[in-house]
């Protein structure tokens, strides 16, 4: 990773990146209304998004970063949100109205209606980043960056109890980005960010991502990070 521009927030499923002296606060996986699914199985949990409101305003004066870029997902249901679910995503935006806000639109986030103001994007090209969600091939040009910031995957490790959230770090694997791109960067690495919801460990056991089952990215080569910073597995060098 490009150190001087990018970090784990530390204990947050969060980044901090520079980019042309700005500093931004970069999350994805929010799945506003997953606490409304799990209250049908008798298991009522409360606050859930003015909690991740209030840790992404805190990283932001932490670090002094007044901008945020959300990696999809917004809402946990697929199409049109149920009244509660609406009620909390209005919440969670006018609490962190200080900031401002692009969202990169997930495969959960159809027919979302998000405040006047909040930039709404299908992929975000920045500097040498492209932020996407991860549900889609991103496009020839975000693959000409030095670093796509994905979501949609919910990475995670076992950990002794139960899963614990990670960071995945994976160079390219230039043969296999051929058969998809035209002229990928040869030093393009992914960033697999997970989610930002506390209720959501990880995902499912193999990734969802395409960049991924294509072997674009192998994820048995990644480097794995914790939520701590530990570096858990070293990246395996591609061929």
């Amino acid at each position: 990773m490009a150190a001087k521009q990018i970090r784990f927030a530390p204990g947050e499923p969060a980044l901090i990146i520079t980019i042309n002296a700005k500093r931004y606060i970069v999350a994805g996986d929010l799945h506003i209304g997953r606490d409304l699914n799990i209250s049908r199985l008798g298991i009522h949990v409360y606050g859930t998004a003015e909690s991740m409101a209030a840790r992404l305003t805190n990283l932001a004066q932490k670090f002094s970063a007044e901008r945020l870029i959300l990696l999809g997902d917004i809402k946990d249901s697929i199409m049109h949100p149920q009244k509660q679910e609406r009620m909390q995503i209005d919440r969670f935006f006018d609490l962190i109205s200080v900031l401002t806000t692009n969202v990169v639109l997930g495969n959960h986030d159809a027919m979302i209606e998000l405040p006047r103001g909040v930039k709404v994007h299908k992929e975000i090209l920045l500097g040498a980043f492209a932020f996407i969600h991860g549900h889609a091939l991103p496009s020839e040009s975000a693959m000409h960056k030095t670093h796509l910031i994905a979501a949609h995957d919910h990475p995670a490790f076992s950990g002794e109890l139960r899963e614990e959230k990670a960071w995945v770090v994976c160079k390219i694997d230039e043969k296999a980005a051929k058969k998809l791109y035209k002229h990928p960067n040869p030093e393009l690495e992914i960033i697999s960010v997970p989610a930002f919801n506390p209720l959501i460990s990880g995902g499912s056991r193999s990734s969802i991502n395409p960049l991924f089952r294509n072997k674009v990215f192998d994820m048995d080569r990644a480097s794995i990070y914790g939520l701590d910073g530990s570096l858990l597995r070293k990246q395996i060098g591609s061929n």
